[in-house]
């Protein structure tokens, strides 16, 4: 029942708000024209209402006022629905709301006689917070002074002052107290809301930068300490011919292919528990049994290179384009931690880095090179081509092999694990340095 009747006020508020909505408005810019739409609806009916009760009371005066001011807002808000200018009904507004408060004031005979109506600059003050990118201060000045000359000036005022009923003083101090509630409630609201969508924004941007577990980290301590790792795989990935392929491409061309092939290499490591280190240019670099250890992470990182080399060729058959890579993998010792203190970096360091970046420049298109160490630890799940002893550039000969694909047995086409695989990887991945 709340829920329906939130969804039934939630629509009217929708449809009663957007009166000055127009297409190219962003989400912020059209909250902003709901909010004070319907502050401007609520300040019409409280007018409205108000010089109803006074015209009862024989107080013509202050009704006319009200009137004239209920008048004046009605058409800042048709004017609205036509020119739909933030800007303008937000200075209307808020010019219409300050004079309207001084006279108010003024008529009903100062701060007592008009229960305290001055405190609705408070309001005021609230709103051009929520409205207003800049000149906040200069709104509280002149509400403060406004507030301080109407108190010097209150034996002066004070002499109009026509004792009301104490039945309308209950419903004025009741009014005031409501109007006020609401609009501090609904404003509190809105800055906590962007404080929220504020924060949102900057963990996801964070998560993008550094991993999870480094993220909680930084969060709990305020930093993060390096790591030392006996097993770790790293992952190197190089675009072939890049030159080449994308020599006939408009810059935007360029930059949008590579985003999209990045961003499933991204997804194709992420469903593998590799994690993504950085991009250099048309190279792609990762991890896998960093930051949190495990032990499958030489089997993991084999999968998803076999499984990136699967997406190119699909994605070249689909769109007759010619993206290939070289791949290179290895295993071994490393050391792992944050460099930067502006800008964040998540990388790692060691022999076992610098091998596996030899694996890349070494392999050939379409293939996936690795070590012996690296064959090692995996042979039971995949198949291998010997290469025998090649150089690499400052090592002694090493010993390189392609990996293939995985056994027959574990995937009917060399990429995509099966049941049996998923079987045969549990037991793998408890067992320490499997080999």
């Amino acid at each position: 029942m709340v829920d329906s009747l939130q969804i039934i006020l939630r629509r009217c508020f929708d449809v009663i708000g957007s009166i000055g909505h127009v297409p190219s408005d962003d989400n912020e810019l059209k909250g902003l024209k709901t909010i004070v739409t319907i502050a401007t609806y609520m300040v019409i009916i409280n007018l409205l209402y108000f010089s109803y009760l006074y015209h009862q009371t024989g107080r013509d005066t202050i009704s006319s006022s009200l009137l004239l001011y209920a008048a004046y807002f009605i058409i800042n808000l048709g004017l609205f629905r036509l020119h739909k200018n933030f800007s303008i009904i937000r200075e209307v507004t808020f010019i219409g709301v300050y004079f309207y408060i001084i006279t108010y004031h003024i008529l009903l005979g100062g701060f007592i006689a008009s229960s305290g109506y001055i405190d609705y600059g408070i309001v005021v003050v609230v709103g051009t917070n929520i409205f207003y990118t800049k000149g906040q201060n200069l709104w509280f000045i002149i509400y403060l002074v406004t507030a301080i000359v109407l108190y010097l000036l209150e034996t002066v005022i004070a002499k109009n002052a026509v004792p009301l009923s104490d039945s309308f003083k209950i419903i004025a101090f009741l009014n005031d107290f409501l109007m006020i509630t609401v609009l501090v409630f609904f404003s509190i609201r809105h800055f906590t809301s962007k404080i929220r969508e504020e924060k949102a924004k900057s963990d996801r941007l964070i998560h993008n930068i550094l991993p999870k577990s480094i993220v909680a980290e930084l969060k709990a301590k305020g930093a993060s300490k390096p790591i030392m790792v006996e097993q770790a795989t790293i992952f190197f990935v190089d675009f072939v011919g890049f030159t080449m392929t994308t020599e006939d491409m408009e810059a935007q061309q360029l930059v949008t292919e590579l985003s999209e092939h990045f961003s499933n290499f991204d997804q194709v490591l992420s469903q593998h528990n590799v994690e993504k280190l950085k991009t250099i240019g048309d190279g792609y670099m990762g991890v896998g049994g960093l930051p949190e250890t495990n032990h499958s992470h030489p089997v993991d990182v084999g999968c998803a290179a076999l499984l990136i080399l699967k997406y190119l060729q699909d994605e070249n058959r689909k769109s007759g384009k010619a993206w290939n890579v070289r791949i290179g993998l290895h295993v071994g010792p490393m050391v792992a931690g944050i460099i930067g203190s502006s800008k964040f970096s998540y990388d790692v360091w060691g022999d076992t880095v610098n091998v596996g970046a030899r694996m890349e420049t070494t392999s050939q298109p379409g293939k996936i090179n690795v070590t012996q160490e690296f064959v090692d630890q995996t042979s039971q799940f995949f198949e291998f081509e010997p290469r025998g002893l090649i150089e690499a550039k400052n090592k002694m000969p090493v010993a390189m092999y392609f990996l293939k694909g995985l056994k027959a047995r574990f995937s009917q086409d060399g990429f995509s694990p099966n049941g049996e695989f998923y079987r045969q990887y549990e037991s793998y991945k408890l067992t320490p340095n499997p080999v």
